[in-house]
This record gives structure tokens, C-alpha cells and sequence, in this order.
């Protein structure tokens, strides 16, 4: 070669490195792949001075490549009909090796599978292909197909190229972690607006009675769940209140939430007692409970002339009576029946009972009994009973407080994992 020709070659060698030098400022500016990918594969072919020219990303729980995007002759029948598994063809040998390969004749060479030509007539006959990396885990490959001019790639084609393909893969990679990065933001919005919802519907004052103080707490764990407490008046003058929990997580389970209480409320004052009530919600709610959501719940109503309470439990924690008098903790109302929204026909039943003056009953979700320590031991219905005989004498309020200081003692700072909501009614002095 002759020194005119080299610095001919060394012109070319730096102008495709300025035009590298454009593509990395060009795709730096997007994160939309299809985008990056397009551009590239057009500047690919500019700078290679290639036929044709293809990206393909690896599906990795299928492990097989395909066509993000490609272009020449036959860049629609490529992306919309080829699949390569890894290891198969020169790509997939490319995608397992994690090397680059410089073919002169394709058909020359074993690798080579000849099904794209086959089936849409173009005829391969130089190729490049090299692995797309990032943070050293193949991720894809880049190829380029018969150089113009019926000339063929050298070795210093194969290493702008692979020089141009780590641009491309680090492009890649750079839009993939800002498009989960998007998919957070969303979900974390969407969880605050189930938050949102969930909060809403929780009441933050209670009817006013002369027999009984109420008091209520609820925490929701970092994803939005379905816990639920409610206490307001009836027609005939009784106050109804309810605790419960949906299932799962979301503002699904948020919605869910939203429509029982909504349900509840209207329903509330066209029954008698809470288990012709459970029973009315479990009928509307069987029909409705998609993808197998439901509601535990306990529902009561508190008679204001006397007292007494009438109480009745679907699938829901027992309620715990704390008889001051007798200094003695007791598991009352146990579930009747199960969670509504799962069986159609369930048939609940009610409990009327009534409690001494300072007395009080005591409803919780799951979410206390499960909270759990750094060695995956949980919180308990014994633990809990313990911290209740210890603070007998503790008002509601009070008692909620050592209730929630207990729990963050045995959990020591580890995550919350599930909503927690407490619920007392609490008898009067006098």
C-alpha cells in the first residue's frame, strides 16, 4: 500500500471515528430504544458501508434472539417472523460465544443459516456480527451484511464496529434502566393514589355516645393494601361499626376497599343485625371478587339505650374482650363463616353480648399477629394477649400506643410488611 493510499485509509479510519463520536452524542439524548435503534442502524450502515444491517436483543427466559429492529430489503419479514435460539445461526453462535465473527462467504461457513435467505430471496454474502454487551452479560448482537461494492470486511471493519456495537449496547442499556425506572414512578404514583383512596374513606371523627368511647388506628405498610375500619350511626339510632381487610395489594385492593364501605354504609340501615348484614354483602360481593380478591370483616352494632352490642364476625381475627373487672383477656366472636366475596351461600351468625363499664373489645388485622422480627418469627395472638393483661387498666388510646410500641419492639426496625389496624369500643365510666 502505498503512502498516498494510507493516509487515503487513515482519512476514512477518522472520519468514521468523528461519526462515531455524532452517534454517541445523538443517542445519549434519548431513551426511547426503537429511537436509539433505528438511528444507529441507519449510521451502521453509513459508517460500515453495509447492505443491510440488523440489532437483535436477547430474550433471555426464552433464550432467543430477536429482531428489535432492522433494515434493508427485507427488514419487515426479519423483525416480524425470524426468532433465533442462542446458538443458532451466526448471531446465536455470536450471542453464546460472546465474540465477534468477520465472515467472508457466508455460505462457506456452517454457522450460517440460510432459512432468512431462503425464504426472502436476498442473498448474505459478507458478514460482521458482534455481541452487545453490558456490564459484561451479552444482551444482543449487531450485524452488517455485504459491503458495497462487492468488497468485503477487513479486520479493521470488525473493530470499529465492535466499537460502534459497545456505543450501541451501552445505548441499550441506558434505555432499558430508564424505562423501568418510568415503571417505578408509575407504580409508586399509582400506590400513592391507592393510599389516597384508602385514606379517604376512613373516618377521622365518630359518632358521639354517652356509653362508649371509640378509638381507631391504621397504618398501611409501603404497598398500598386494603385495611379498613368504619363507625357511624344507623336510622333507628344505633352506631355500626366494622373492621376489616381486603386481599392483596394495589389500588385494586384500595378500590375494593373503597366500594365494600360504600356498600356498607348504604346497606347498613336495612338490617336488623350484622349477620343478616354479612350476609346481604356477601351476595353482592361474590359476583364482583375478580382474580379471587375478598373481604374478612367484623361488623357490630352498638344499641345507645343499653348497651348492648351485637356482633358477627366473617373470616376475620376474633375479637378480644378485656374484662377490667375480672383483670382477664377472652377471644370472643371467632369467624362464623368465611371472608366475603368467596362462597355464595354463606350463612353468618351474630353474638349479642354486654360489656362492664372500662371494659372494652379489642379488633385487629392480620397485620399485628403477622408482623415478624429479622428471624421470621411473628408477633402472635399470645404476644399480643400478654400486652393487653399487662395494660388492663390502659385506656383505649393508651392501650393502641403500647399495642404499636410492642410491635416495633419485636420487629426491631425491620420493614412493615402488611397494614395494621386496630379498632376498640370502649365502655364508659358510669
Amino acid at each position: 500500500m502505498t503512502n498516498n493510499e494510507t493516509l487515503k485509509r487513515y482519512r476514512e479510519i477518522v472520519d468514521k471515528i468523528y461519526e462515531m463520536i455524532s452517534l454517541t452524542a445523538s443517542i445519549s439524548v434519548s431513551f426511547n430504544l426503537q429511537e436509539i435503534l433505528a438511528n444507529v442502524l441507519k449510521l451502521s450502515e453509513e459508517i460500515m458501508e453495509a447492505d443491510a444491517s440488523s440489532f437483535m436483543l436477547l430474550d433471555e427466559e426464552r433464550q432467543e434472539l430477536y429482531f428489535e429492529v432492522a433494515r434493508g430489503e427485507v427488514a419487515d419479514e426479519l423483525k416480524n417472523k425470524f426468532r433465533l435460539k442462542v446458538g443458532q445461526g451466526i448471531s446465536g453462535w455470536v450471542a453464546e460465544n460472546g465474540e465477534p465473527l468477520l465472515i467472508e462467504d457466508a455460505y462457506k461457513d456452517p454457522r450460517f443459516h440460510r432459512k432468512f435467505d431462503d425464504e426472502t430471496g436476498f442473498r448474505t454474502k459478507c458478514i460482521m456480527c458482534v455481541p452487545l454487551k453490558a456490564k459484561n452479560k451479552v444482551i444482543g448482537t449487531g450485524q452488517v451484511i455485504n459491503k458495497r461494492g462487492d468488497r468485503i470486511f477487513d479486520k479493521e471493519d470488525l473493530q470499529m464496529f465492535t466499537a460502534f456495537c459497545n456505543l450501541v449496547a451501552v445505548a441499550i442499556e441506558n434505555a432499558r434502566l430508564h424505562k423501568v425506572e418510568i415503571e417505578k414512578d408509575r407504580v409508586i404514583r399509582e400506590l400513592e393514589f391507592g393510599k389516597e383512596i384508602q385514606q379517604s374513606f376512613l373516618p377521622k371523627s365518630f359518632p358521639e355516645s354517652n356509653l362508649f368511647n371509640i378509638y381507631a388506628y391504621n397504618k398501611t405498610a409501603l404497598e398500598v393494601g386494603g385495611d379498613l375500619y368504619d363507625v357511624f350511626n344507623l336510622a333507628n339510632g344505633e352506631i355500626c361499626f366494622v373492621i376489616g381487610d381486603v386481599s392483596g395489594k394495589g389500588v385494586s385492593a384500595a378500590l375494593f376497599m373503597a366500594r365494600f364501605i360504600s356498600d356498607l354504609r348504604h346497606m347498613a340501615s336495612h338490617y336488623s343485625s350484622p349477620d343478616k348484614l354479612l350476609n346481604a354483602l356477601n351476595e353482592i360481593l361474590c359476583p364482583r371478587s375478580h382474580r379471587g380478591m375478598f373481604i374478612t370483616s367484623v361488623i357490630g352494632f352498638i344499641n345507645p339505650l343499653n348497651g348492648d352490642i351485637s356482633i358477627a364476625n366473617a373470616g376475620h381475627c376474633a375479637v378480644m374482650l378485656l374484662d377490667k373487672i375480672k383483670k382477664e383477656v377472652i377471644e370472643i366472636c371467632e369467624a362464623s363463616g368465611p371472608p366475603l366475596g368467596i362462597v355464595e351461600y354463606a350463612n353468618y351468625e351474630s353474638r349479642n353480648i354486654t360489656i362492664q363499664e372500662r371494659s372494652l373489645l379489642l379488633m385487629y388485622s392480620d397485620g399485628i399477629s403477622e408482623a415478624s422480627n429479622y428471624k421470621e418469627e411473628l408477633f402472635g395472638v399470645k404476644r399480643l394477649k400478654d400486652v393487653l393483661i399487662k395494660n388492663i387498666d390502659k385506656n383505649g388510646e393508651e392501650l393502641i400506643n403500647n399495642i404499636l410500641k410492642s410491635i416495633d419492639d419485636f420487629c426491631k426496625g425491620t420493614k412493615q410488611k402488611d397494614d395494621i389496624t386496630l379498632l376498640i369500643v370502649e365502655k364508659k365510666n358510669g
